[in-house]
């Protein structure tokens, strides 16, 4: 992810910002105040991704850095004790797995909560400088969506489904047909239920060889005389 540069913002009693950079950290503001002697603001931040507090002055008149900060929400797909990332999708259905798995205890339990009860479980995490961290969930019951709907005169729809891509590619223009077969064979015997992880966009097998595609015929046409 590019760094985004902070925006510089003239710190005055009328200035109305939520955020502050105090020596590199992106800060969201807990309190500000004004001593009448020295006409000084005196902020008090508290990190978004550490939680540390830290106090800063700054001249009445004088000017601040303001980082940007964004919070995204993301449908979670995957996510496990043994591993330091989860994986998550986006409104547009791109695969994202380079978010590091939540350590806050209650926001872990919410978490596991919504899956054990087979909910879609979001995500929202915040970004700053070059830095993400999940900071939030979000558990929608899907029946709920579609009552939602129908109430909201929307018909009966059910939340849209976004597919997980990243099939192989074919060796040939006309092995499509064994190529899908293949990949479906690999899901099905997935037991560990990898499958998300194994043909993410970074660990995603380029090709399938030819021998594998000749296996994958001679078990069909095997198949098929079973019914002969």
């Amino acid at each position: 992810m590019p760094k985004a540069k902070p925006v510089v913002y003239k710190v005055k009693v009328r200035d109305a910002i939520t955020y502050i950079l105090i020596k590199d950290h992106p800060c969201k503001i807990l309190q500000i105040t004004t001593p009448v002697a020295n006409e000084k603001h005196l902020f008090v931040a508290i990190d978004i991704f550490s939680g540390k507090v830290f106090k800063a002055i700054f001249p009445l008149f004088g000017t601040c850095l303001v980082p940007r900060v964004t919070h995204t929400d993301y449908q979670l797909v995957d996510i496990s004790d043994t591993d330091p990332y989860v994986t998550v999708l986006d409104d547009k259905g791109n695969i994202k797995d380079d978010l590091e798995r939540p350590t806050d205890k209650a926001l872990l339990s919410k978490i596991n909560s919504g899956i054990i009860e087979r909910k879609d479980v979001y995500v929202t995490v915040v970004s700053a400088l070059g830095k993400e961290k999940i900071i939030a969930s979000n558990i929608l019951d899907p029946e709920a969506v579609i009552a939602f709907n129908i109430q909201a005169g929307r018909g009966n729809k059910a939340p849209t489904i976004r597919y997980v891509t990243g099939c192989p590619k074919q060796p040939g223009g006309t092995e499509c047909g064994y190529v899908v077969m293949w990949y479906m064979k690999q899901i099905a015997m997935d037991n560990e239920m990898t499958f998300v992880k194994k043909w993410s966009k970074k660990n995603r097998k380029v090709t399938v060889a030819k021998a594998e595609l000749d296996e994958v015929r001679c078990e069909t046409l095997s198949h098929i005389e079973s019914f002969l």
